[in-house]
């Protein structure tokens, strides 16, 4: 009884004082959580060890139980060895945004079986928390794809297609979105720069290009121009809205750029 207070007053004493000292945010979380799995760990191990004074005999039995709970609880194991994965590569943490096996969503929690996110996008359509809470088991570090939308940097490439008519000046217009599209989003493309820069720097080759870049192609109903830009991963839909705004107004102002829509024609012969 008096180790296991010792235990629990050392971990009081560690996560209230010392790691706040050392630790901030995530980091002091994940502390904590550590401490706590060590605590319990510490704590079965001094009860085996006053119970079963022979220290061969404990190993023995804690061989077997440990043989016995991998044979017939497999997925729960994987998930443990999971979370170590999980907390050892640091690809991802408390507060990205990521995608799992279709489903995207902020990462609230990760527990030693299974980690916690916030759902985001699915039936709304856009970038926002659609309040519900995803249980993932951590196993899927092992079977799935995870889509980080924040590691290293957090700006992702984004595409709004707009379609003229073909009586539309084509290469007026084009010059028309180019220039609106480097406005709107000057001040995304020149943090996402400062990313760019960290990228290669943990890696050794440059990501991208980061600079505005717009398609032409032939549509059915008129010429489509895909413009293609860079954001924040949570101001996705801000930027959109607002460079969508600015392409109303600006076509609004002449007459010759008109938005194409499906559309028949009948000829008669």
């Amino acid at each position: 009884l008096s180790a296991i207070l010792i235990l629990i007053a050392a971990r009081l004493l560690l996560g209230c004082v010392v790691f706040p000292i050392f630790y901030r945010n995530e980091s002091l979380f994940i502390a904590r959580r550590l401490s706590n799995y060590l605590l319990a760990l510490l704590i079965i191990a001094v009860l085996a060890l006053f119970f079963l004074e022979d220290i061969k005999q404990v190993a023995t039995v804690l061989g077997i139980a440990s043989a016995a709970v991998v044979i017939a609880l497999q997925d729960l194991c994987s998930a443990f060895a999971g979370w170590f994965v999980i907390i050892g590569s640091r690809k991802f943490g408390i507060g990205d945004r990521v995608e799992i096996e279709g489903m995207r969503g902020d990462i609230i929690d990760i527990q030693l079986l299974r980690t916690t996110l916030v759902e985001v996008n699915n039936w709304l359509g856009v970038d926002e928390p659609t309040g519900r809470v995803v249980l993932i088991p951590n196993h899927f570090v092992f079977k799935s794809k995870v889509f980080n939308y924040s590691h290293v940097h957090p700006f992702v490439w984004n595409k709004i297609d707009i379609t003229v008519t073909y009586e539309t000046p084509a290469l007026e217009a084009q010059k028309l979105l180019l220039r609106i599209l480097e406005e709107e989003t000057a001040a995304e493309f020149g943090e996402a720069k400062k990313g760019a820069s960290a990228m290669e720097t943990r890696y050794g080759v440059a990501e991208t290009v980061y600079q505005p870049k717009i398609y032409m192609f032939l549509a059915d109903s008129g010429v489509m121009f895909s413009l293609v830009y860079c954001c924040h991963y949570r101001r996705n839909g801000s930027t959109r809205n607002r460079i969508n705004k600015r392409i109303v107004e600006e076509f609004a102002k002449d007459q010759q750029m008109q938005l194409a829509y499906p559309t028949h024609r009948e000829i008669r012969t």
